[in-house]
């Protein structure tokens, strides 16, 4: 990502985009540096559908400078109820070039890129060397192999999400981490389970709307360089009826490329010790007083004793 810090000079906030975007700046953790970051960075979207849909606008409404959109597809009727990037006018368009005409009317000074055509492994490395920060709003599993390896094999964050039925899937994949998985340590490309359609089991419509705005919202944060993401972790957005949202760690499988693992514990991601370390770990752990009396009390999937005063301390 490029250092903005000195961007004052530059035409960073041409016309009233400054305007558009100032309740935004104002927040102390985005500030105007931030804010020079995301409407300078280069934001490439894989699939202009439910997911798509609300992360394009959502990106072009906070001041993103530059959005590539790759979709082959064209608008049909049943997108509408929940492709909200399109609408009755645009049927039988292509959905990269549907996108054209909703960003320019949302944020004229955003520049959108349509490429509406299929990405096949060259065309991806060739898109995602110009990007800042890859979003992969497809529904096809092929795709997401491919769109996922094109960011690592680059070293661009990929920001991945999914939605069927009543539930989504939301994490980020970011090679700059040492601890972050990629997608094939998720899920196994010979695994039919992981390529389910949203055509095939139905999809709750507002589901892609929140699923989607989370994807933009984590991108954002990568270009802006501000909190913390969902690298190493994923979140499960649920509708009303079940059981709430839920933010843990999948179980992430050998990593063949960065040849690391993580496993999931109590909720935490954290980083797999060969079988031999952890032995010694806990042989060592094991050699040490152990000053706590009765049952150890869980806090937030911490350890913390039946001390009052840790337990007060406990929380994250």
């Amino acid at each position: 990502m490029k250092d903005l810090e000195h961007e004052a000079s530059g035409n960073v906030f041409p016309g009233d985009l400054r305007e558009r975007v100032s309740r935004q700046m104002i927040l102390r953790e985005l500030g105007e540096k931030g804010q020079a970051a995301i409407s300078s960075a280069h934001f490439l979207v894989i699939g202009a559908g439910g997911l798509g849909s609300p992360a394009i606008l959502y990106l072009a409404a906070a001041g993103a400078g530059t959005i590539t959109v790759v979709d082959a597809d064209t608008v049909s009727v049943s997108n509408l109820s929940r492709q909200i990037l399109h609408t009755t006018s645009t049927v039988n368009v292509n959905k990269a070039k549907s996108a054209v005409i909703a960003v320019e009317r949302l944020n004229p000074h955003c520049r959108i890129i349509p490429v509406p055509e299929f990405a096949d492994a060259v065309k991806l490395k060739a898109l995602v060397k110009n990007a800042d920060v890859i979003l992969d709003c497809t529904d096809n599993f092929a795709t997401r192999i491919a769109v996922s390896r094109a960011a690592h094999d680059a070293g661009k964050p990929l920001v991945f999400a999914s939605a069927v039925r009543f539930s989504g899937q939301l994490t980020v994949f970011d090679p700059s981490v040492p601890e972050s998985p990629c997608f094939e340590c998720i899920f196994e490309e010979d695994d039919p389970g992981n390529d389910v359609k949203a055509a095939a089991v139905g999809v709750f419509s507002s589901v892609t709307g929140i699923v989607g705005t989370l994807q933009a919202t984590e991108a954002l944060k990568i270009a802006a360089g501000i909190g913390s993401t969902l690298c190493g972790r994923q979140r499960d957005p649920r509708a009303p009826h079940q059981e709430g949202a839920q933010l843990g760690a999948p179980h992430f499988r050998h990593h063949r490329r960065a040849q690391h693992a993580v496993r999931h514990h109590q909720g935490e991601a954290q980083e797999a010790l060969p079988r031999l370390q952890r032995k010694a770990l806990k042989e060592k752990r094991a050699l040490k007083p152990n000053k706590r009396n009765g049952p150890e009390t869980k806090v937030r999937g911490r350890s913390v004793g039946n001390d009052p005063k840790k337990r007060a301390s406990g929380s994250s």
